[in-house]
């Protein structure tokens, strides 16, 4: 596979000193090369072995404010539910955490679901991120020109303190909240006919090899 060097390079750079991080749709990990920090791997599909097996729209088991980076290397475009996607990992960042986004964008011939830049950019604000790209000019300008001459839309966004969306959504099936919900342990609301799972809380310590053992 050919890697683009400007993921690689972002994937580089916003995991550099950061201790724990979560790539969401880790697919086969193509990545793993450029990635600095200890990071936990979800992705919906068993075979490709993430340390998580999970969907991606509705449910992500972890605890709150867990992850102080996160990536999402063509996955966002791919979920049903985009801006609930990005609710769950807005919930799992902690405030500040970085997020790193690359999707394909609509020059892409060979994969079905692409976005264009200005979507990618406003689904992120919507659900509470802000833009840091722009505070590195060289960065910002190489994701202005790949995203003009390549097939790849780029962000680079961080946790805000305070949610700018206002609708509520159920964390395992998407939908906006109607009458009959109620919160998890962890403080986040859902359908009481939607069965839901206790969040797996990591410990400081974490451990893949201990954490999730193969037998």
């Amino acid at each position: 596979m050919s890697k683009h060097w400007f993921i690689a390079h972002l994937i580089d750079k916003y995991t550099r000193g950061r201790k724990f991080g979560v790539d969401i749709g880790v697919g086969a990990d193509n990545w793993s090369e450029f990635k600095h920090c200890k990071m936990l791997g979800i992705d919906r599909q068993q075979s490709c072995k993430p340390d998580v097996v999970g969907e991606l729209e509705n449910y992500m088991p972890f605890k709150d404010d867990i992850f102080d980076v996160g990536i999402a290397i063509n996955s966002l475009n791919y979920t049903e539910n985009p801006r609930q996607t990005l609710k769950e990992i807005y919930d799992i960042l902690k405030v500040g955490a970085t997020l790193v986004c690359v999707v394909d964008n609509e020059k892409s011939s060979s994969h079905p679901h692409v976005w264009e830049q200005k979507y990618l950019d406003r689904v992120l604000q919507v659900t509470g991120f802000s833009s840091i790209l722009s505070k590195n000019l060289k960065d910002y300008l190489f994701a202005k020109w790949y995203n003009k001459t390549s097939v790849y839309a780029f962000a680079v966004v961080k946790k805000s303190k305070i949610k700018k969306e206002s609708e509520k959504y159920c964390i395992k099936c998407g939908k906006t909240l109607t009458a009959n919900w109620k919160k998890d342990e962890a403080g986040r609301s859902y359908h009481i006919k939607c069965h839901i799972e206790k969040p797996i809380e990591y410990a400081k310590s974490y451990n893949i090899e201990t954490t999730h053992p193969e037998n």
